[in-house]
C-alpha cells in the first residue's frame, strides 16, 4: 500500500509540474492557475462547464479541456472516470493536428490506463509520448514517460527493470538542470532500491532528493522522502532512527497540513512502542495521533487509535482512563455502525447464509446431473463399443475371407501357369525348319526365325535358372545370364518380354517369391516355426523393405498373412482326410 501511494504521489507531481511546463497552442488561464493550487474539484467543474457550451467543431478547445478534466478527475482518484474521459479525448485526436494535445492525450491514457490495470495500453501510450519528447525535444515530456514506464515496472514488481528508466530519467533532468523533477526521480530510484532490500543504495539517492528537495519547502514529497528513509533504517533494524525519521516526516506532512499522514505516522511509533511494552512513549504518541485526528478525522483510525490507548492505560494500571479509551472506541464504532446499519448487516448475513445453502443444494444438484450424465455418456459409450466391435467383427472376416480367397487365386494361377509352361515346352520341342540357323544373331532373320529364335532362348534361360536356381543369388545380374547363354542383353530382354509379360528384375522376383512361398508351406507342413526374414535372405532378397513391397505386389498378401492362410488351407486338409477316413468293423 506505501508503495502504491509513493506512486501516485510521484504521478501526480509530475502531472502538475508539466502543466506547468508545457505551452499548448490553446490554453485557459483559470484552467492552468487552478491545476497549479491543485484544485482539482473546481478544474473538473470548469472543465465540464466549457465543455457543455462548445460547439463540436471546436476540436482543439474541446480537446483541451477533456485532457484536463481527465487529469483533474485522475488527481481525485476517478480513474475509472479519468480513462473514460481520455478515451473521448483519443477519439478528438484523430481531428486535429496539434502535436501538444495529442502528446497532452497520451500523458493522460498512459497514467489512467496505469492506475485502471490496463498496463498494456499504458505502456503502448508511454512509448508514444517517449518518441513523441524525443522527437520534440521535450524533456518534461520526455521524463514523464520514462517515469510511467518505471512506474508500471514497480507495479509488478520488476524494479530492478525499473531502475532503467529511473535512472535515463534522472540523467536527462540533471542535463537540464530541472532539479524539482531531479528530486522526484531520485526519490523514485531510492524507492526502487528499497523494494530490493538495498536500503544503503536506497539512503544514498534518498538523502540526495531530500537535498535537493530543500528549496521546495511545499508539497508532500519531503514528507514521502523521510518517511522512505525511515522505512530504510526499519528494514537495517535501526529502529532509534526509524524513529527519528518518521517524526521528521510527521513534522513534513504537519507544514503541509497532511494531518492523517501524521497520524498515521504517529500511529505506527505508537504500536513499536507497545510492542516493547513502553506504554509512556505509547501513549505520547497515540495521544499525538489522536490529536492529529481530530484536525482531519479519519474514523476507522481513530478506532484503532483508542483500541491502542485502551491497551495502553490498562497496562499502566489507569483503570479509569482505560474505561474512558473503551467508550470512546464503543461509541466510534456506534458511529460507524449504527443500529440501522447493523440490521442491514444482520440481513445481509442472513441472506448469505441462505444463499450458500442455495449454493449447496445447487452443488449438490449438480453433482447428481453429472452422475447421470456420466452414467449417460458410459451406455453411449458401450453401445458404441458394441457398434464398433460388430462392425470391426464383420470387417475381420470379411478381410480373412478376402485373404483365402487371394491365396486361392495365387494356388490356380499356379495351375495356370504350370500348364503354360508344359505347353511352353511342347512347343520349344518341336524340329525346327530346314535351313534355319537359331544361332544366327542377325536382325536381318525373317520374324518368324526371329520368333523361334527367342522361344528357344526363353527356354534355355528357365531352365538355366530353374536347374542352378540362379535366382537365389543376391548379385544377379542380367550380365551374369548373357554370359552364360552367349547371347546379347537386347535378344535376352526380348525374349523375356515377349514369353513372361514382364522384365526381367520382375521374372527373378516371380521365382523369388515362388521360392519364399515353396518354403513357407514346407515350414508350416512341419510345424516349424517361421521366420520371414530369413526366408526372405534365403529366396535371394537382399532388403526387407522391398521383399514385403514384392510380395504384396504379386500374391495381395503381406506374407505374414500368407503364412497365416498356408495354415489355415493345411489344418482344412488335415480336417477334411479326417472326415473322409473309413473305420472297418
Amino acid at each position: 500500500m506505501r508503495l502504491i501511494n509513493h506512486v501516485f504521489l510521484y504521478l501526480t507531481l509530475l502531472l502538475t509540474l508539466s502543466v506547468q511546463v508545457n505551452a499548448q497552442s490553446y490554453s485557459n488561464a483559470e484552467v492552468s492557475g487552478l491545476m497549479k493550487k491543485a484544485e482539482y474539484p473546481e478544474v473538473a467543474r470548469v472543465a465540464a462547464t466549457r465543455l457543455k457550451a462548445l460547439p463540436l467543431s471546436a476540436t482543439n478547445e474541446r480537446l483541451y479541456y477533456l485532457t484536463k478534466l481527465g487529469l483533474a478527475r485522475f488527481r481525485m482518484g476517478n480513474f475509472d472516470t479519468a480513462y473514460r474521459i481520455g478515451r473521448q479525448a483519443l477519439e478528438l485526436t484523430s481531428q486535429t493536428r496539434d502535436s501538444v494535445l495529442i502528446s497532452d492525450t497520451w500523458l493522460l491514457m498512459a497514467y489512467a490506463c496505469n492506475r485502471t490495470g490496463r498496463f498494456d495500453s499504458a505502456i503502448l501510450f508511454s512509448h508514444k509520448l517517449l518518441n513523441y519528447s524525443i522527437r520534440n525535444n521535450d524533456h518534461v515530456k520526455h521524463g514523464n514517460a520514462l517515469t510511467s514506464l518505471s512506474t508500471i515496472l514497480m507495479q509488478n514488481k520488476r524494479y530492478r527493470e525499473a531502475l532503467k528508466y529511473n535512472f535515463e530519467a534522472n540523467a536527462l533532468y540533471r542535463k537540464y538542470a530541472d532539479n524539482l523533477f531531479l528530486a522526484a526521480s531520485e526519490y523514485n530510484i531510492g524507492l526502487a532500491y528499497l523494494n530490493l532490500n538495498k536500503p544503503d543504495s536506497s539512503l544514498a539517492y534518498l538523502f540526495r532528493s531530500l537535498n535537493t528537495y530543500r528549496n521546495y519547502p511545499k508539497g508532500d514529497l519531503n514528507a514521502y522522502i523521510l518517511e522512505a528513509i525511515a522505512d530504510c533504517y526499519h528494514t537495517k533494524g535501526n529502529i532509534p532512527l526509524w524513529e527519528e525519521y518518521l517524526l521528521k516526516s510527521n513534522e513534513a506532512a504537519a507544514k503541509n497540513g497532511n494531518q492523517q499522514f501524521v497520524a498515521l505516522s504517529f500511529t505506527q511509533l505508537g504500536q513499536q512502542a507497545l510492542s516493547k511494552v513502553n506504554y509512556t512513549a505509547a501513549c505520547n504518541y497515540l495521544i499525538k495521533a489522536r490529536e492529529a485526528l481530530q484536525k482531519q478525522p479519519y474514523p476507522a483510525l481513530q478506532m484503532r487509535v483508542d483500541s491502542m490507548l485502551y491497551l495502553t492505560a490498562r497496562g499502566q494500571m489507569r483503570y479509569a482512563e482505560a474505561l474512558k479509551w473503551l467508550e470512546s472506541y464503543t461509541t466510534l464504532q456506534r458511529q460507524i455502525f449504527t443500529e440501522q446499519q447493523s440490521v442491514s448487516l444482520n440481513q445481509i448475513m442472513v441472506e448469505n447464509e441462505t444463499h450458500k445453502k442455495n449454493l449447496l443444494i445447487l452443488q449438490k444438484e449438480l453433482e447428481l446431473s453429472k452422475v447421470k450424465r456420466s452414467l449417460s455418456n458410459l451406455i453411449i459409450a458401450a453401445v458404441f463399443i458394441l457398434l464398433f466391435a460388430g462392425v470391426l467383427l464383420v470387417y475381420l472376416v470379411r478381410v480373412s475371407r478376402y485373404r483365402n480367397k487371394l491365396f486361392l487365386i495365387n494356388k490356380e494361377l499356379d495351375q495356370q501357369l504350370q500348364i503354360a509352361r508344359s505347353r511352353f515346352e511342347m512347343k520349344l520341342t518341336e524340329p525346327a525348319k530346314d535351313g534355319e540357323n537359331t544361332e544366327n544373331d542377325s536382325d536381318s532373320l525373317p520374324e518368324e526365325d526371329q520368333n523361334q529364335r527367342s522361344i528357344i532362348l526363353y527356354g534355355s534361360l528357365l531352365n538355366l535358372i530353374e536347374t542352378q536356381k540362379l535366382y537365389l543369388d543376391t548379385e544377379l545380374n542380367v550380365k551374369t545370364l548373357q554370359n552364360k547363354l552367349g547371347t546379347n542383353k537386347k535378344y535376352l530382354y526380348e525374349a523375356i518380354a515377349q514369353f513372361s509379360g514382364t522384365n526381367f528384375r520382375g521374372l527373378v522376383n516371380r521365382y523369388r517369391i515362388n521360392e519364399v512361398r515353396q518354403i513357407m508351406e514346407e515350414t508350416v507342413g512341419k510345424e516349424e516355426t517361421i521366420s520371414v526374414n530369413n526366408i526372405a535372405l534365403a529366396a535371394g532378397f537382399n532388403s526387407g523393405t522391398s521383399f514385403y513391397r514384392i510380395f504384396r505386389q504379386y500374391t495381395g498378401l503381406t506374407p505374414n498373412e500368407y503364412a497365416l492362410e498356408v495354415k489355415r488351407e493345411l489344418k482344412k486338409r488335415k480336417s477334411h482326410t479326417t472326415d473322409t477316413e473309413v473305420v472297418p468293423e
